[in-house]
């Protein structure tokens, strides 16, 4: 499929979850998808979305490798030339998600997050910064958390004491990175956006069942990354309310 008259998007995390919702709503912006994920053959769902939607393969990217980063800008550049819009959407938690005391928290589990949730998503951004610097409007959309809120956890309590503690504290990280690099990189727009409190497998875990529908999520997500007015270095939900940082 030929990128002209379409804007470029490079996703990562799409196998399941919102990753794979903001497939369709990006095709339906009119945007050829690169829809990256660790291992595509164990991906079904997707790879037969991709074919519904005659979008490209999906691309094998695992945030953490450094040479499956470099591959997968290597592809995206020889098919595509530019992105004009980047989705660092990858992230995990911990095994034993939501419940995660502070007092008892891993810091070989902690380290694991922080290593995909935050260095993945500088990484990612790095490597595809000259694919980004094509694009007449680059955008770098930073998937984040309200629970990565430190203003939020100062106001309402820690959300629940026993729970979330090494995934505040990595969301909050990748905060600081949307910040950092929206102030160094000027030509390229970043935000960080709450994607609300989705009906996914780590969403509903624990016996918890989620606000949001994953539709409903990724045509926020995509709303908001889309909208005409220049903005940097926000952090908003998927309905566009601010959120403090």
């Amino acid at each position: 499929m030929s990128s002209k008259g379409m804007q470029v998007a490079v996703v990562t995390g799409c196998s399941r979850g919102i990753g794979l919702a903001m497939v369709s709503e990006l095709v339906k912006n009119n945007f050829k998808v690169f829809a990256t994920c660790r291992n595509p053959a164990s991906a079904s769902q997707l790879s037969g979305l991709l074919t519904s939607l005659e979008q490209p393969a999906a691309v094998a990217l695992d945030v953490t490798d450094e040479a499956s980063i470099q591959a997968a800008y290597g592809t995206v550049k020889e098919a595509a030339g530019r992105v004009d819009l980047l989705i660092n959407n990858a992230g995990i938690s911990v095994k034993t998600h939501p419940v995660d005391p502070c007092e008892t928290a891993q810091l070989t589990e902690l380290n694991r997050l922080l290593e995909t949730n935050v260095g993945g998503l500088v990484r990612v951004t790095q490597v595809f910064l000259p694919l980004l610097r094509a694009s007449p409007r680059p955008r770098v959309v930073n998937i984040s958390s309200l629970l990565g809120s430190i203003g939020v956890c100062k106001e309402r309590g820690a959300l629940a004491p026993d729970h979330f503690f090494s995934y505040r504290i990595s969301k909050a990280a990748g905060n600081m990175a949307t910040v950092a690099m929206s102030t160094a990189i000027t030509e390229v727009e970043f935000l960080a956006i709450h994607p609300g409190w989705v009906a996914t497998d780590m969403g509903n875990s624990g016996g918890r069942t989620a606000d949001i529908t994953v539709e409903e999520s990724a045509e926020g997500v995509v709303r908001e990354a889309l909208r005409p007015q220049r903005r940097t270095g926000e952090f908003v939900d998927w309905r566009g309310n601010p959120v403090p940082w």
